[in-house]
């Protein structure tokens, strides 16, 4: 199963065409979807445990037992020290195990919301396919964005980019699980944006309000 998850990985991935997600769409297993989720998940845990370590150790834990030093005892600045590698390990050990169950549960809630639309629309493709085909290149690109995600500014750079390329294989996973037309399937994707962008704009204009107010 792993080697053809990461032959789809590749397929859908890098050279994202309909004639691929018509191949892949007889393939189409839950589990399959779970698997690479899971994958992605898990490198995620992991790249986000090493920097925490990292992070712990030469930035965040120096600075507290430098500002502690000042404000405690001995005794208290001791116990604290203690507890930081055991807080360390939490967090760490937290993210290994979260990151791939979130990683599931994202896609399951991600896809959700696409078929919805989808139906909307007119759409008559399963929910199995649908999440099957997007997990083949979201979870690549998963992984691809949080490996960059931690060098300083590329890191915004390439989140962003990631999700304007996703964009694409998405709409061609859209197409081929409800056959839709190219606008159709764009539209089950830039409805639900739509409405988060005008939810946050709206939010936005409420707190300046807000603001303004407070300041008069």
């Amino acid at each position: 199963m792993l080697r053809e998850i990461w032959q789809s990985w590749v397929a859908v991935t890098a050279t994202p065409q309909i004639e691929t997600f018509e191949v892949e769409k007889a393939r189409a297993t839950m589990d399959k979807a779970v698997v690479s989720q899971l994958i992605a998940g898990l490198v995620s845990g992991i790249v986000t445990a090493i920097a925490v370590v990292l992070l712990m150790g030469f930035a965040f834990a120096p600075v507290l037992l430098e500002a502690l030093d000042r404000e405690l005892s001995s005794a208290q600045l001791q116990w604290v020290t203690s507890m930081l590698p055991v807080l360390t390990v939490v967090l760490a050990g937290g993210a290994m195990l979260l990151s791939p169950i979130g990683a599931v549960v994202s896609l399951f809630i991600f896809s959700g919301i696409l078929l919805l639309f989808a139906r909307i629309l007119g759409g008559t493709g399963s929910y199995t396919t649908q999440t099957y085909l997007v997990s083949m290149f979201w979870a690549p690109l998963s992984i691809i964005r949080i490996l960059f995600a931690f060098i300083p500014c590329l890191g915004s750079v390439a989140s962003v980019l990631i999700f304007l390329y996703s964009l694409f294989p998405l709409t061609l996973a859209l197409q081929s699980t409800h056959n839709f037309t190219t606008g159709r399937a764009v539209a089950v994707w830039a409805i639900p944006v739509g409405i988060l962008l005008f939810l946050g704009l709206c939010l936005f204009v409420g707190m300046m309000g807000l603001a303004i107010s407070a300041g008069e």
